[in-house]
């Protein structure tokens, strides 16, 4: 094989594929939740299943710190979902946190 051959073969070769962290893996969900939310008038245990989502965000950024890029998608991924929360009933919320008693750093 000429030198030319496994030069064009090597930068056409795919990379291979890095495994995502666990704040990756979250953040992606998340982001997949919040997406279904907003494309209906969302039921409160649908808000709730993005909350969780968010919730194991919280837990897996305490676990490795997040780089500014994901950091500032998070924020606006959080942004959308207030704006979603403020349009469902806070009925269910206090039910919610009494059962699940997330620590009060979370900000849900």
């Amino acid at each position: 094989m000429c030198i030319r051959t496994w030069l064009r073969c090597w930068l056409q070769e795919p990379s291979l594929p890095t495994q995502q962290s666990a704040f990756e893996t979250a953040l992606a969900h998340y982001k997949v939740e919040l997406k279904a939310l907003e494309a209906r008038k969302p039921p409160p245990v649908a808000l709730f299943a993005v909350l969780l989502c968010r919730d194991r965000v919280a837990v897996a950024l305490a676990e490795e710190p997040a780089s500014a890029q994901a950091a500032q998608y998070l924020a606006d991924l959080d942004c959308r979902l207030r704006r979603i929360a403020s349009r469902v009933s806070k009925a269910g919320w206090q039910a919610w946190r009494q059962a699940l008693n997330p620590p009060s750093e979370r900000w849900w």
